[in-house]
Parts: structure tokens; C-alpha cells; sequence
């Protein structure tokens, strides 16, 4: 079997193994924290910040494909108590992002694009490549480099909140204690990061 028909299976194995790791850890922070949102959300008045709250939470698998890194700035725009200068930052950073991913999907997803099907030397296995113009790792550096960038600053900005929150609940009170809604959102803040982040950085080294 020759190396290129290795790495594209070890390719497909490892996006495989990732999607799983990436669904169990959403359904895992869904399970322990409906606990905490049938205490904070149901049993409570209803409220802008409780619908908003729920929106993020349950609309961002079905739609997470697409909009996952603008529900995450959803998110961290209300732990800012809905700052227009948080929310300018990272419409700032987002928005040339959805610009490159429709650019370089209309240059490396059009008619001249292929598909071909390769055969291997494993029994009853075939594997469909698209054949591109250019290089295809031309475009997975053109989007994935500003997601982690982007990545990173809605994970900072997220800890910074949750630190700062914190600190003034601490000396307010002179004790350690943050709102619910706080820690809910930061820890899926940082649970979007890791599950995001180390998938895209494996296809940054990968020639699949």
C-alpha cells in the first residue's frame, strides 16, 4: 500500500475518531449541566438573559456547521452585559472571516471542481478525493489560522469576564462565589475552544 493511500485513511480514521470525541464531549457538558439550568432557568422568572441563554445553548448543535463561532460570540457579548465595544471587537475579527470562507469556497468549490474515486489495496475500499485547481491546503491554512485566532480571543475574553466577575463578587462580599449564568457560559466557552481548536490544528499539519 503505498504512503499517500496511508495517509488518506489515516486521515479519514482520524476525522472519524474526532467527530465522536468532539459529540461525547457536547452531550457529556449537556448532561451535567441540565441539573444547574433546571434550577437557574425553569424554576426562576423568565427574562431576556434566560431566553437568550437558551438559544445559545440548545440552537448551537443544529446549527453549530455554520454559526458556531457567532452563537460562542453571542455568548461572550452577554457575559459583557451586551458591551458594544466587546461585541465590535469580535464582529471585527468574525466578519473577515465569513468573507474568506465564501471566497475560498467559491475558488476551490466550483464547476471545475472533481471528484474522483481512488482505489486502494485493502479489499472492497474506495475513497472519494475532490480534484481542486490549487493545492486544498492552500485553503485549509486560509480558514482554519483565523478560526483559532478567533478561537482564542472569545476563550480569553470568556476567563478574563469569568476572573473579573470574581474579583468583584469577592470584594463585594469578601467571598469566592460567581453567578451560575457566568460560570455556565465560560465553562462552554473553554469546552468550544478545546473541542474546536485541537481538530482544526491536526488538519494544519495533516496533508489529507
Amino acid at each position: 500500500m503505498s504512503s499517500s493511500t496511508l495517509s488518506e485513511l489515516a486521515g479519514v480514521q482520524l476525522d472519524n475518531y474526532t467527530s465522536v470525541m468532539v459529540a461525547t464531549a457536547i452531550v457529556y457538558d449537556y448532561i451535567i449541566t441540565f441539573p444547574q439550568e433546571i434550577d437557574v432557568i425553569w424554576n426562576r422568572p423568565w427574562s431576556s438573559m434566560s431566553a437568550m441563554f437558551l438559544v445559545v445553548r440548545y440552537l448551537g448543535l443544529p446549527v453549530g456547521v455554520i454559526f458556531a463561532l457567532f452563537i460562542m460570540i453571542l455568548r461572550v457579548y452577554a457575559m459583557y452585559d451586551l458591551s458594544k465595544v466587546v461585541l465590535g471587537i469580535l464582529l471585527t475579527l468574525y466578519i473577515p472571516f465569513v468573507i474568506v470562507l465564501f471566497v475560498v469556497t467559491g475558488i476551490y468549490n466550483n464547476p471545475d471542481t472533481r471528484l474522483s474515486v481512488a482505489d486502494t489495496d485493502i479489499v472492497d475500499v474506495k475513497i472519494c478525493t475532490a480534484s481542486y485547481l490549487a493545492a486544498p491546503q492552500t485553503a485549509v491554512h486560509a480558514l482554519v489560522i483565523p478560526r483559532i485566532i478567533l478561537s482564542f480571543f472569545l476563550c480569553a475574553f470568556a476567563i478574563v469576564r469569568f476572573i473579573d466577575h470574581s474579583l468583584e463578587t469577592h470584594s463585594a462580599l469578601g467571598q469566592w462565589q460567581s453567578n451560575r449564568y457566568i460560570v455556565l457560559l465560560v465553562r462552554e466557552s473553554v469546552l468550544y475552544f478545546i473541542v474546536s481548536v485541537i481538530p482544526l490544528q491536526f488538519s494544519l499539519t495533516s496533508d489529507f
